[in-house]
């Protein structure tokens, strides 16, 4: 996996328009509980520029994944804490339960995003 990562990173200028791409990427790394941290980082940096384009699916699950390896960035998560109360109203139960789970983990508390949940 990690000579995978190596190769994402270097594609990671073509997944930049794509955000299920860098979604999908850090999820299925995350789902096999595998931290590589300049992957992450690698996501991060598309995942701010192109947060305006993720959907509701995309923003809880690549959530879930920084908090499933315990990557805690804080920039990241409070732009996806932004966008999703932007759009808190598309979220089905299951994009809620893993942004309120992913917030939580991170011990990162944005109570605008709570707000928003809970009056979901």
């Amino acid at each position: 996996l990690h000579a995978i990562a190596a190769s994402a990173i270097a594609m990671m200028s073509e997944f930049e328009g794509n955000v299920q791409n860098l979604s999908n990427t850090v999820w299925a790394y995350a789902s096999r509980q595998v931290v590589h941290h300049p992957l992450m980082a690698s996501i991060s940096a598309p995942s701010l520029r192109t947060i305006h384009l993720f959907d509701p699916q995309t923003l809880s699950n690549t959530a879930w994944a920084f908090a499933k390896v315990g990557v805690q960035d804080e920039t990241l998560l409070y732009s996806i804490a932004s966008a999703s109360i932007n759009m808190i109203t598309a979220f089905d139960g299951q994009n809620l339960a893993n942004i309120a789970w992913s917030f939580s983990i991170m011990t990162v508390t944005h109570m605008p995003l709570i707000h928003a949940i809970a009056s979901s």
